[in-house]
């Protein structure tokens, strides 16, 4: 396997903006991160806040859509904004020494502000070439 990695964030059945607008790009990244040799791994959100709707453990709305291309068992849970709290998620990038990342989702402007930046700082502390792609929004970021 490569030291490089595609991270889909969020593509839950819980999710409410845009992902069937932008699920083919999502299955068309993976099959290109197949093709790459690429670790493709997946980030689910556990909402653990009391009185929560959405995301709820082992609920329907926590599965991953039934429309993304699963296509490795590489799938760690979060329960926080940033996907680096789940211990298993930087286990396995410390552990295969990935270094490089794509990294698609639904939606990131609904994070709070700097939650985002925070997260990819944090990223980059494991990279020595970082690129961000959002999927709705076809920003690319490159940080070498």
């Amino acid at each position: 396997m490569d030291r490089k990695a595609l991270v889909i964030i969020d593509i839950q059945n819980d999710i409410t903006k845009h992902y069937r607008d932008i699920i083919e790009n999502i299955n068309s990244a993976v099959d290109w991160a197949m093709k790459q040799g690429m670790a493709v791994i997946y980030i689910k959100h556990n909402n653990l806040s009391a009185g929560t709707r959405t995301f709820k453990p082992d609920t329907k709305g926590a599965e991953l859509v039934p429309e993304l291309k699963i296509v490795s068992d590489h799938i760690f849970v979060k329960t926080k904004a940033n996907a680096l709290t789940s211990e298993a998620f930087s286990e396995f990038i410390r552990s295969k020494d990935i270094r490089e990342f794509y990294i698609a989702g639904a939606d990131a402007t609904d994070r709070e502000p700097g939650k985002t930046e925070d997260a990819l700082k944090q990223i980059e502390e494991f990279s020595r070439h970082f690129i961000r792609v959002y999927g709705q929004d076809q920003e690319t970021e490159v940080m070498t």
